[in-house]
C-alpha cells in the first residue's frame, strides 16, 4: 500500500501512469482466479483511504509544501475524491465476495468495460490538450528539452553524430553549444536546475553515444523480442519499460530491474532447452534400447 501511494506521491505523472498499469495488467491476468479481484478492490481502497489521510497528515504537521507546488503529487495529495473511491472499491469489495462464481464474469466484464471507457476519456482529454498548448512546454517543458538535444545532434559534426559526446555528457556537450545550456526554468521550484539528459533515453543516447550508440541500444530490445516473444513477462517488460523510455530516463531501480529481469526470462529459455534436450535423449536412448 504504502508502495503504491509513494508511486502516486513521487511528484511525476509518468508514476502515476505506472502505478495505473500494473494495477490494471493484474487485474486483467487474475480475472480467472477465484478471490483475486476481491484482494485487488479491498487494496485499492485502502490506498485511497491512505492517500485521503497522508494528505490531512501532511497539512496538519505544516509539511505539506514538500511536494512540488505545480506537480500532480500535491494535486492527489489534496484531491477530494478518494473517499468515493475507497467507497466504490469496498462496494465491489463486497460484490464480489457474495455473488456467484458463475456470475462473477458479468461483473469482471463490466468493471473491465468501465475501465476502458475510463482510459479512453483521459486520452481524448490528453490529446486535446496537446493541440492547445505549445509543444515547447509539453511536459514540464520536455518538448523545449528534446528540441534542444535534438538541435545538439543535428549540429554535430560526423565524429560526434557517430559516437556522441560522451556518457554522460549531455549537459557539458549543450551547454557548449546552446546559449544557457540545460537550464530551462528560470522561476519556480527547478529555477536554475541544469538537465543532464533529455527526459528521453533514445535522444539522450544519441547525444551521448551518437547513432551507434542507439543501434546497440535498439539491439537489445529487437533481439529480446525475437528470442523471448513467447514469455509473456519479456513482452511485458519491453513494452512498458519501452514506452516509458520515450519520456523519461534510466534510473538506478527501473534500469538493472530492467536487465534482471531479461537474465531471468533468459534462464528460462535456457532451462526449456536443457529439457528438451534431456527428453529428445531421453526418447533416443528408448529407440536404442
Amino acid at each position: 500500500m504504502l508502495a503504491m501511494m509513494l508511486l502516486l506521491l513521487q511528484g511525476s505523472d509518468s508514476g502515476v501512469i505506472v502505478a495505473c498499469t500494473v494495477m490494471g495488467v493484474c487485474f486483467w491476468l487474475d480475472r480467472k482466479q477465484t478471490g483475486h479481484w476481491e484482494v485487488y478492490f479491498l487494496f485499492l481502497a485502502a490506498v485511497a483511504l491512505g492517500m485521503c489521510r497522508w494528505g490531512k497528515w501532511m497539512l496538519y504537521l505544516g509539511t505539506f509544501d514538500i511536494l512540488l507546488q505545480d506537480g500532480i503529487a500535491k494535486k492527489l495529495a489534496a484531491w477530494q475524491g478518494w473517499i468515493p473511491v475507497a467507497a466504490g472499491c469496498l462496494l465491489l469489495w463486497g460484490a464480489c465476495r457474495r455473488i456467484p462464481e458463475n456470475k462473477k464474469k458479468i461483473l469482471q466484464e463490466g468493471v473491465l468495460c468501465c475501465a476502458l471507457a475510463g482510459i479512453a476519456v483521459v486520452l481524448a482529454w490528453y490529446l486535446h490538450r496537446l493541440l492547445v498548448i505549445d509543444f515547447a512546454e509539453w511536459g514540464n517543458r520536455r518538448g523545449r528539452l528534446w528540441q534542444m538535444a535534438w538541435m545538439g545532434f543535428r549540429k554535430g559534426n560526423l565524429h560526434q553524430k557517430l559516437l556522441g559526446a560522451g556518457p554522460d555528457c549531455f549537459a557539458s556537450y549543450l551547454g557548449e553549444l546552446l546559449p544557457g545550456g540545460t537550464v530551462l526554468f528560470d522561476k519556480g521550484y527547478f529555477e536554475g536546475s541544469v538537465f543532464t539528459n533529455a527526459h528521453n533515453e533514445w535522444l539522450t543516447t544519441l547525444v551521448n553515444m551518437g547513432l551507434l550508440g542507439v543501434a546497440a541500444y535498439a539491439a537489445v530490445f529487437i533481439t529480446a523480442l525475437q528470442t523471448y516473444r513467447k514469455n509473456f513477462l519479456a513482452v511485458l517488460l519491453l513494452l512498458t519499460y519501452g514506452i516509458h523510455s520515450l519520456i523519461s530516463f534510466q534510473q538506478v531501480l527501473n534500469a538493472p530491474l530492467f536487465f534482471l529481469i531479461l537474465g531471468l526470462c533468459e534462464a528460462a529459455a535456457r532451462g526449456e532447452k536443457t529439457k528438451t534436450n534431456q527428453m529428445d535423449t531421453d526418447e533416443e536412448l528408448l529407440e536404442a534400447i
